[in-house]
């Protein structure tokens, strides 16, 4: 097989995976010596989980083998055994699915960027596995043509790969919908957007949400693909059938593209109805809805806020910043991001003048800002690449007159920070180990010295925002307990927790008003994002604005007269303010505490083995993993061969065994080797350390990114190696891109040399 053959053939395999799924590369901390993995194995899964995880384990196999009754049952096809991996490296919450090895990655924290969900559900972990167990069961449909074809080639036969990520993400979410009864297909923030979709007649072409690609205006694709898209699946399985969506699933996984196949056929073919048609009508009914959602908002009178800022994309945490930074008067410091440029930026109320104040690296950097009493510096959070790669948060401030930063923590996945109101105390928030939940940390800044003030173990105590009293002594707190997000007080001490909001809304970012006797936060117990704010004496809540887009991150001005906040038009998210009346505020009335729930029939939908909760983890083993999933033929000018893929899902090892006839030299060449983020081994050490097992001919780096052994022979010897640098052995792997920024991992590889 030639270079230019196996690169091709690699990329067709990476580009099979994005296709349909979120896919990236796995950390290289999963499989370190000083972590030990074990593994659970129920009826169709193997949970490989790191120590300290058990009990999350057994929860985890209960989900999902809940989730996989139901699916299979609508889809009518499944893997019969899957691997899920809990990973609790990642700072960030998500969820993975590689369909070619039936591999489902769970990246634990539960943190606020869970949130881009729907805080309402009885269970984030459950959200996350039945998600993921969508796309494994959608993506491996196979029928007809392609159901042959896997018969001889294995997984790689993968005709979903190539569905329309509106059918494939829309999908997902629109499932967790149907059967959790909760999911973004119906939380405040879609219904936001579409909402002012319709108000500005916006709603996007079918094109645009047909695949997953960049996109620089708003709303960005994944927003489509996910969210709106949602909407379109639950509009055509409400219209067209409880069985329309898994019978274009169905249809679509027996097509073949190249021969009149692909999703215009699959949906025609499933309900009758060509896709463009069915889409106009789709846009027909949301206009429809949504246009009497904004005539009801209307009714009720919208309240009069002033537009600050006209930059789109997003906007957040804004904060009013004293005049030492300022310049004379008082102006709000907020965060801006886009495709094109973040930073810190400040709004001069007065002048309508807005700056930026300094630019950020990327993107993700200066989330959640916020400002030092006397106007002299800035805390933020910041994101970094570590070994793997995987994603860590830490703190930093940077000083406003000299532009310097200084890093607060590192390494300790600090994702949240807020000064006290002396400036002498940054407390935060940070990421418990082994146990997916979150505390509450203090620094004093003149000591440096660091106190835990107050631990929520386990995964169900995720903190969210927070923000300090203006006396000092109590923090007002966003917590996710139980699949409800309220607001709560705690002294500044850790002690005496107290409830202040009960029920199903998603309440987020307070602050308090100057006196120090309300706390103003955003909730959305209408599905319609408003700032409300609650008495601290009485616990009397009101509501302060009324929109018909939403509001988030209340900012009251020094005086308490003027309210600023985040608001959204179709075009993103921007600043806005308004007046502040407390008094005349009218009373909200509030949900109440009985948490939405799935459908009837999921209920009881599977019974959980009587003997799951009873079984015994077992130490990880890869070799059990590393069975062949798929063969591919390869040809080049010189070489004809057949090649086989196994994957180890742990360290997400990949093994390529080949073997071929050179029609050049008339002799067989072989080929065994294997793409190792870290090898997982017995004992934890690592293959091929060795000083004497290194070659350096065939050594390896960024630079020189597809070198791989060559072929090996007959009648030679067996010699290992270890190449230093981020290439994987399978020249041309998506994962390579990801291993040449700063992260560093081992490439063993094993050949037949003369």
């Amino acid at each position: 097989m030639s270079r230019r053959l196996r690169l091709l053939t690699a990329g067709a395999l990476g580009m099979l995976i994005l296709a349909g799924l979120a896919f990236a590369p796995a950390s290289a901390a999963r499989a370190t010596g000083a972590v030990k993995w074990w593994t659970l194995e129920t009826e169709h899964f193997f949970i490989h989980f790191p120590s300290g995880y058990g009990d999350t384990a057994r929860e985890v196999a209960l989900y999902a083998e809940k989730a996989y009754a139901t699916l299979r049952a609508e889809f009518g096809q499944a893997p019969e055994k899957i691997d899920i991996v809990m990973d609790d490296r990642h700072d960030v919450t998500n969820g993975l699915t590689d369909p070619l090895f039936d591999r489902i990655t769970l990246y634990m924290p539960n943190l606020r960027w869970s949130d881009l969900g729907n805080a309402r559900r009885g269970s984030w972990l459950e959200a996350l596995i039945f998600h993921e167990l969508v796309h494994e069961i959608d993506m491996n449909q196979v029928r007809g043509v392609p159901s042959l074809l896997r018969r001889v080639f294995g997984k790689i036969i993968l005709p979903s790969a190539v569905k329309p990520m509106s059918f494939v993400e829309g999908l997902a979410v629109y499932e967790k919908y149907k059967h959790l009864g909760e999911s973004r297909a119906n939380d405040a923030r879609t219904r936001m957007m579409v909402r002012q979709m319709v108000a500005e007649d916006r709603l996007p072409l079918l094109d645009l949400i047909e695949q997953f690609y960049k996109r620089d205006s708003w709303p960005p694709a994944a927003e489509l693909v996910y969210n709106y898209s949602s909407l379109l699946m639950k509009y055509i399985e409400e219209t067209y059938g409880p069985e329309a969506l898994a019978s274009i699933s169905a249809n679509h996984s027996g097509s073949v593209p190249l021969l009149g196949g692909g999703i215009d056929r699959a949906v025609k073919k499933a309900v009758g109805v060509p896709l463009t048609n069915l889409y106009d009508d789709f846009v027909d009914a949301l206009n429809e809805e949504f246009g009497a959602e904004i005539e009801s908002i209307c009714a009720e009178g919208v309240t009069s806020a002033d537009q600050l800022t006209s930059l789109g994309s997003y906007v957040e945490s804004p904060a009013w910043v004293r005049s030492a930074v300022a310049g004379s008067g008082q102006r709000l410091g907020y965060a801006a991001q886009s495709s094109k440029r973040s930073g810190i930026r400040l709004f001069d109320p007065a002048s309508g003048v807005d700056q930026e104040a300094f630019a950020l690296a990327s993107g993700a950097r200066g989330s959640f800002p916020d400002w030092s009493p006397d106007g002299s510096s800035i805390l933020y959070v910041a994101p970094e690449l570590r070994s793997g790669p995987y994603l860590g948060l830490d703190i930093y401030t940077r000083n406003l007159a000299c532009g310097a930063e200084t890093r607060l923590t590192d390494g300790e996945r600090a994702y949240y920070a807020r000064y006290s109101p002396d400036g002498a105390t940054i407390y935060y928030a940070r990421i418990e180990e082994r146990n997916c939940g979150t505390a509450l940390c203090a620094i004093d800044i003149a000591t440096g010295s660091r106190r835990m003030i107050r631990s929520f173990e386990d995964c169900n105590g995720s903190i969210h925002s927070f923000s300090v009293s203006p006396d000092g002594n109590c923090i007002a707190m966003a917590l996710w307990r139980s699949g409800r997000q309220d607001i709560y007080l705690l002294s500044a001490d850790g002690a005496n927790l107290r409830q202040l909001t009960a029920d199903t809304a998603q309440d987020s970012d307070p602050t308090w008003t100057p006196d120090g006797q309300h706390i103003l936060f955003s909730s959305d117990p209408d599905r319609i994002y408003n700032i409300y704010a609650v008495s601290i004496g009485s616990g009397e809540i009101r509501k302060v604005t009324n929109l018909i887009s939403g509001a988030f991150f209340p900012a009251v001005s020094p005086d308490g007269q003027t309210l600023a906040f985040v608001g959204y038009t179709a075009l993103g998210y921007d600043l806005f303010s308004t007046a502040l009346d407390l008094a005349s505020a009218p009373l909200a009335p509030r949900l109440s505490d009985a948490s939405p729930a799935g459908t009837a029939a999921d209920a009881d939908a599977v019974a959980p083995s009587a003997t799951l909760a009873a079984a015994e983890p077992r130490p990880y083993n890869p070799a059990q993993h590393l069975a062949p999933r798929m063969c591919l033929p390869s040809v080049s000018v010189d070489s004809a061969g057949i090649a086989v893929l196994g994957s180890e899902p742990v360290a997400n090892t990949t093994c390529i065994g080949s073997v071929g006839w050179s029609f050049k030299e008339s002799s067989p060449v072989y080929r065994l080797s294997g793409a190792f983020v870290q090898l997982a081994v017995s004992g934890g050490r690592r293959c091929g350390r060795r000083a004497d097992l290194v070659d350096p001919e065939y050594h390896v780096d960024c630079a020189n990114v597809g070198q791989t052994a060559p072929p090996w022979r007959p009648n030679a010897r067996v010699r290992a190696y270890v190449a230093r640098g981020p290439i994987l052995a399978l020249a041309g792997s998506q994962r390579c891109v990801g291993r040449c920024v700063g992260s560093r991992s081992d490439a063993l590889h094993i050949k037949l040399a003369s």
